[in-house]
């Protein structure tokens, strides 16, 4: 197995690696929780952004990829980014920010490569 490439810019600080917490991704609770955590973080820094960064993560579902990243661009416009994000996977988080007419800096695997 290769290692993910990372983004160059999930680098920066503060990113949420979500490959901390599995591989596979499903329930909107998981979704809330590390929202919590990076919504605390933009509140008490709001000159900030946050990175969301995929790298390592096989699959989530549509409502973990809305919980977290939707609702997290939504109240936090133009301070969320998603990094490391490949295939299927980034298709689902741009499928749950277009239903809810939300856009955020998403950024798959592909585009990364060096």
């Amino acid at each position: 197995m290769t290692t993910p490439r990372q983004c160059p810019t999930c680098a920066e600080s503060p990113t949420v690696r979500l490959a901390a917490y599995g591989e596979f991704f499903a329930t909107r609770g998981l979704a809330r929780s590390i929202r919590a955590r990076a919504a605390t973080f933009l509140a008490m820094h709001p000159e900030e952004r946050v990175i969301l960064d995929f790298t390592g993560v096989q699959a989530a579902t549509g409502g973990f990829a809305d919980e977290l990243v939707a609702v997290l661009a939504a109240t936090h416009p133009g301070r969320v980014r998603v990094c490391g994000a490949s295939g299927g996977l980034a298709d689902t988080i741009q499928v749950a920010l277009t239903r809810r007419d939300i856009t955020a800096d998403v950024h798959t695997t592909d585009e990364e490569t060096p």
